[in-house]
């Protein structure tokens, strides 16, 4: 058996909306649009305030690290003023330096002193020579010296030793491999600032190194850029001079120093 139903009859009119519920849809509509701005508006201004606590704290940051390398400049300029015990530009070798022929079971060395301090080595085995003229034995001091490698091999070390004192001191290498390190001697080597890699070193170019020894605080500097720090006690006063060295057998370097410049703010005998 089939059962069938009239079709519906559609009235346009009838499924019209009604005034009064146009009215409404208008101000759901507007409440809704008002509810979108508003959040956006909210969501730009969190960004807004976001963006501009970030640039404020790089603002502060900079600040901050510009402070700092201000007090490090002063701190070396300070330094820089200090009574001078010792200056040599090596026209001549009034203060008494090592120089002529060396030859041992560690190397063959000549070292000439004529305007600047060339040390020319040959390796017999690794070593390290160092040497410095007679001076008061200071504890805070302005270390510098132009420092620069003219030979080919980029691994020959040269720097500055400070605080020599019965075999005791530290010393401070470069290399033209952009690397320095820090160590002390006490017996055997104590290794204060490990092998670091810094762009202020300029291979094959004079690099002015500099040294501020205050309050057990050592302060380190290459071409005016400051470089790093560590503290040391032992020993406590010394002398101050250069150290070129080679680690194998074989290996040769041409190292000249200049422009030694030794400072103190107090020493003593």
């Amino acid at each position: 058996m089939e059962e069938h139903q009239p079709v519906p009859e559609f009235n346009p009119e009838e499924n019209q909306p009604s005034r009064q519920q146009w009215i409404l849809i208008a101000v759901v509509g507007l409440i809704a649009i008002c509810g979108i701005l508003l959040f956006l508006s909210g969501g730009t201004l969190s960004a807004y305030s976001w963006y501009s606590e970030q640039q404020a704290e790089a603002l502060e940051t900079a600040a901050a690290a510009t402070a700092v390398v201000i007090e490090r400049n002063q701190a070396m300029k300070t330094a820089s003023e200090w009574p001078i015990l010792l200056f040599d530009n090596f026209d001549d070798n009034q203060n008494d330096w090592i120089d002529g022929e060396i030859d041992d079971e560690y190397a063959s060395i000549q070292v000439t002193i004529n305007g600047v301090y060339q040390w020319e080595t040959s390796a017999k085995q690794g070593f390290l020579w160092r040497v410095w003229p007679e001076s008061d034995l200071v504890s805070d001091f302005y270390l510098a010296v132009d420092a620069q490698n003219i030979g080919d091999n980029v691994d020959a070390q040269y720097g500055l030793i400070f605080r020599e004192n019965d075999d005791s001191y530290f010393y401070w290498e470069v290399s033209d491999t952009q690397y320095y390190r820090l160590f002390s001697y006490q017996d055997d080597w104590i290794e204060l600032i490990p092998s670091t890699f810094t762009e202020a070193i300029q291979p094959g170019a004079p690099n002015h190194l500099v040294v501020v020894s205050e309050n057990d605080m050592f302060k380190l500097w290459i071409n005016d850029q400051y470089i790093g720090q560590t503290t040391g006690s032992v020993p406590s006063k010394g002398q101050a001079g250069v150290a070129v060295g080679l680690s194998y057998q074989g290996e040769e370097s041409v190292i000249i120093f200049d422009n030694f410049e030794l400072r103190a703010f107090s020493s003593e005998e």
